[in-house]
């Protein structure tokens, strides 16, 4: 009868113990996400790299509320794996065209959105993003017509002619002097054709303070709109991209209008010209720095069949006309990796 009673209590106390340890990995797993502050901004992540231990996850969310706390997206605290045979081809490709005197630095962030893995190359370096910035101012004016329904389609003159404070070396279709336009329309000028005047004119009328608050919420440093120049990393350039693509910050529809802007870009030099003519991207370029060290910068969304990824290239060297062949590269070397790999 001891025996028994001995066995009987040996396997209580072994079932006890397989639970706790259990209960203890599921509350330590839970603490990594519940763990976390509002308005959590994501910084720079650290560059370790996953492996078959836990990697938790780095909420971002926007704060501002009483009884909610819309999540903007979710990050991978550490690299994945995987994606390291394509991080060590993207720097023996930056250490190539760096070696040749094409390029002085560069950085790269990879980002897939189906389960929020990614990879960034020199992600503490940052760049005067140029025109990415038209992306913000964007979401600025969808922001203030939440506020003031029917703003987009009122129509401003441009009546007076801007000065040039810099060289524009990719140019495309551009606002007429003496004409017309709606709010709407000035902002496609911007998006798809990159459109200095229309951005110049779209700042005139601008919600100052809004344009700021958009990265401040989304957990950016905020613009000195007094300064020259807003240097910017390429994870953190990447950020008004992640929160187009999951439609938190601006409504559904706005956020699919805008996203589709971008996906009509009519920049076919840079990211676009690696790709397959049938891939959808929706994309922005910026050029910025001075013209004898300029910076080069490209973001976007590639919808690819085995699923879709965020891509940003930010680059210093001293030709700007030469600097969208890397970002084509990179953008053919990064699509062949991820469009190879076995999802199953």
């Amino acid at each position: 009868m001891s025996k028994i009673l001995k066995k009987q209590v040996s396997v209580y106390w072994t079932i006890l113990m397989a639970a706790v340890t259990g209960g203890s990995c599921f509350l330590l797993a839970g603490l990594h996400i519940t763990g976390l502050h509002i308005n959590n901004s994501e910084t720079d992540p650290k560059t370790s790299i996953a492996s078959t231990t836990y990697c938790s996850y780095k909420l971002t969310r926007l704060g501002g509320f009483n009884y909610v706390n819309p999540l903007l997206y979710a990050e991978k605290t550490c690299e994945e794996e995987h994606l390291i045979p394509l991080k060590s081809a993207l720097n023996g490709m930056i250490a190539n065209y760096k070696s040749s005197g094409v390029i002085n630095h560069a950085s790269i962030y990879v980002r897939k959105f189906v389960d929020g893995t990614w990879i960034s190359i020199n992600g503490e370096n940052t760049y005067s993003p140029g025109s990415l910035l038209k992306i913000p101012t964007m979401m600025t004016f969808f922001k203030m017509n939440e506020k003031d329904p029917g703003l987009l389609d009122r129509k401003i003159g441009f009546l007076k002619p801007f000065d040039s404070d810099r060289n524009v070396h990719f140019t495309s279709n551009a606002i007429q002097l003496g004409k017309y336009y709606s709010y709407r329309e000035l902002i496609k000028y911007m998006i798809v054709h990159s459109d200095n005047n229309a951005t110049k004119l779209l700042n005139m009328h601008m919600d100052m303070k809004m344009f700021s608050d958009i990265f401040t919420e989304l957990g950016l440093r905020k613009p000195d709109l007094t300064a020259k120049e807003y240097r910017i990393s390429a994870l953190d350039a990447s950020v008004f991209l992640k929160v187009l693509y999951n439609a938190v910050y601006l409504n559904t529809t706005d956020s699919e209008y805008c996203t589709s802007l971008l996906a009509q870009s009519d920049f076919k030099e840079g990211m676009v010209s690696g790709l397959p003519s049938e891939c959808k991207v929706a994309h922005k370029f910026g050029e910025g720095g001075p013209d004898n060290k300029p910076d080069f910068s490209e973001t976007g969304i590639i919808y690819g069949t085995k699923g879709n990824y965020l891509i940003t290239v930010m680059a210093n060297g001293n030709n700007l006309k030469d600097m969208p062949t890397i970002v084509s590269e990179i953008s053919r070397t990064s699509y062949q990796f991820l469009e190879s790999e076995d999802t199953n």
